[in-house]
């Protein structure tokens, strides 16, 4: 579905956003 899509994206982009500010 649509909304899971977005939802998917973005847990991803948190993620990623997560590991660069970690780093």
């Amino acid at each position: 579905t649509v909304k899971g899509a977005l939802l998917t994206n973005l847990l991803f982009v948190l993620g990623i956003f997560l590991s660069q500010w970690a780093a």
